[in-house]
């Protein structure tokens, strides 16, 4: 009983001191219009109102952005599409329902988490951690809500991006900002594939742009920057039917992060110490073989001569109209065949069948007379209960 009675006193001061860091929202502490501001205990992210630059109107959002960035790079923008336009009463508070509202005087509600949970007593609140995520918790310690799983067109080390192995579900996606002084959602997009859920791609609009090619475990690049090394490693995350990309990076590297640009492009920027600024480390779609179905059907780009070109492929012919063509028609069971093409990012939006050897892969496709082409992989990461085969089959 005497440690039970202990361990309750050191949790209640421990809330108590959170509330009233410079990190923390609580109900009797909102974060109110013009100069309102969370920053994190690591000092690198901050949480306020701002105004896009070079804005025509006055137009203010709740976003997070950089703190020591003279440019104030915003990763986060909570009320995006529904901007504040008389800004002098606009108040951030965690409610009595724990949930995060950003409101004003007038009654308008801009932006709100939503829950299920009423608490009563103590309640929740907010914190801006030490890796830019905005986290809404009880007072009991449990997640409510938290920005890492709303992103906007950002991703940070540490932020997934999920998508449901079973249902396909994108359960996240970044979209562009409309343009650089407009954080209402663009056109360009970028997420899980929910078709297959095994790669990432980049649209506009409906329309393919640019994808990843399948995840098939773990890779680490070594980015080093002025003679200093920094390891960026991208890997798959697995939750029950949930997977998910996300990147990390080794201890006391810069800053960085990944974005879909309002013109369209997948970009890796990484901040330049010596510089003091932002370099762009990769970006996509890039010149060349890097856009999705630039050689046309049938035809495939070859990156590996020094200038590199289209072809078509083993059986194939130029086409008038673009891309290639069959030189002769196919008759199923009549001595047709499959050519193997190693070294190729496979196309996008395959059929995805399950607990298939590859020989079983394989006999799946040459059964059917409209399956035109088929590929097979082991995922190193165990997924949705241990299933790490992967048989992709590609039909018309």
């Amino acid at each position: 009983m005497g440690l039970a009675s202990r361990s309750t006193v050191l949790l209640l001061l421990s809330w108590v001191s959170l509330c009233i860091s410079a990190d923390q929202l609580s109900p009797a502490k909102p974060l109110t219009f013009p100069d309102g501001k969370l920053i994190s205990n690591n000092g690198v992210f901050a949480l306020g109102f701002f105004s896009p630059t070079n804005s025509s109107t006055p137009r203010f959002y709740i976003g997070i952005w950089y703190n020591n960035d003279p440019e104030r790079t915003v990763v986060w923008v909570a009320n995006r599409d529904s901007p504040i336009v008389t800004p002098s009463s606009a108040t951030l508070a965690v409610t009595n329902r724990s949930d995060l509202v950003l409101s004003d005087t007038q009654g308008r509600i801009y932006w709100t988490t939503t829950n299920n949970i009423t608490t009563t007593g103590r309640t929740a609140a907010a914190m801006l951690d030490d890796k830019g995520n905005l986290v809404l918790r009880s007072s009991q310690g449990a997640t409510l809500w938290q920005s890492f799983d709303h992103p906007t067109d950002t991703i940070l080390p540490g932020m997934p991006v999920w998508v449901n192995y079973r249902t396909r579900f994108t359960q996240s996606q970044l979209v562009s900002w409309r343009s650089p002084e407009d954080p209402s959602a663009g056109n360009f997009s970028l997420g899980a594939d929910a078709s297959s859920g095994i790669q990432y791609v980049l649209k506009d609009g409906p329309r393919l742009l640019w994808r990843s090619g399948a995840w098939n475990g773990e890779m680490v690049l070594d980015y080093t920057p002025n003679n200093a090394s920094t390891v960026i490693i991208m890997s798959i995350v697995t939750n029950g039917d949930d997977i998910s990309l996300m990147f990390s990076v080794s201890d006391g590297s810069p800053s960085m992060y990944v974005r879909v640009a309002s013109m369209g492009r997948y970009e890796f920027t990484v901040w330049n110490r010596t510089a003091a600024a932002w370099a762009v480390l990769e970006a996509h779609p890039g010149a060349g073989c890097d856009r999705y179905a630039a050689c046309g059907p049938f035809g495939y780009c070859d990156a590996t001569e020094a200038s590199p070109a289209c072809k078509c492929l083993d059986g194939f012919g130029a086409s008038p109209s673009g891309g290639c063509t069959r030189r002769e028609p196919l008759q199923c069971g009549g001595g047709d065949y499959f050519a193997t093409l190693p070294g190729v990012k496979t196309p996008a939006m395959p059929v995805f069948v399950r607990n298939r050897s590859f020989d079983g892969c394989t006999a799946e496709c040459r059964g059917n007379c409209s399956c035109t082409a088929y590929a097979y992989t082991n995922l190193s990461t165990a997924i949705s209960g241990g299933h790490m085969s992967r048989c992709l089959l590609w039909f018309g």
